[in-house]
């Protein structure tokens, strides 16, 4: 693609069982890339309602710190998450967005699983991303197939207070991670060498009918 002009930084927090699966929390800041410095547009947080057959299990509440009760009192229902999201993301010009996640595989799954659980609306695939996983393994001379976590990237790059796995936390560590690799390696390096590298990996889920 062309020179970018928006970037959209995002994480989802998700479930994926046998009896189905769905993103339960996406988070997104979309930033004004001019040159190589990062200008805040807005952000982007929403709390899903969980469909029927659809559950939090114990290692995702740990993990996230979300809980049942917490998509009861602050969640939306699907239908309308989906509207927020595309409301959101297509008010970019998308020739000129790179949507930009930590090994966004998953969260490019949940996402269109969400939006296109009913009828195709919107493929996120066909969008343009930076996996800045891939992009921080490219730079730190970490060989394909080996996979890094934020944290450990995030303490590489001078953020050792970072440990949190809720969206809105890890989506803020994103954008910080990518402002410090930018610094050190420049736009080129860190954003046009790696968009659109993606791993291949899998979530297994079923869709849920209401």
């Amino acid at each position: 693609m062309k020179k970018a002009e928006f970037l959209i930084v995002l994480d989802t927090e998700f479930i994926s069982l046998k009896k189905g699966g769905q993103p339960f929390q996406i988070s997104m800041s979309a930033f004004h890339l001019n040159n190589e410095t990062l200008i805040k547009i807005s952000d982007f947080n929403v709390y899903i309602t969980l469909r029927k057959g659809v559950y939090l299990n114990k290692y995702v509440k740990a993990y996230t710190g979300v809980t049942e009760e917490k998509l009861h009192d602050e969640g939306i229902y699907p239908f309308m998450a989906t509207n927020q999201l595309l409301d959101y993301i297509l008010n970019f010009d998308l020739k000129r967005t790179i949507l930009v996640g930590w090994d966004p595989s998953n969260d490019i799954r949940m996402m269109n699983l969400l939006v296109n659980h009913e009828d195709e609306i919107f493929d996120f695939k066909k969008a343009t991303w930076l996996n800045l996983a891939a992009s921080y393994s490219r730079l730190n001379g970490i060989p394909r197939g080996i996979s890094r976590s934020l944290t450990e990237a995030c303490n590489n790059y001078g953020m050792v207070d970072y440990d949190a796995h809720d969206a809105i936390e890890d989506c803020k560590a994103t954008v910080e991670l990518l402002r410090r690799m930018i610094e050190k390696h420049g736009v080129e390096e860190v954003i046009y060498k790696t968009i659109n590298e993606t791993p291949k990996t899998k979530v297994k889920y079923k869709k849920v009918r209401e």
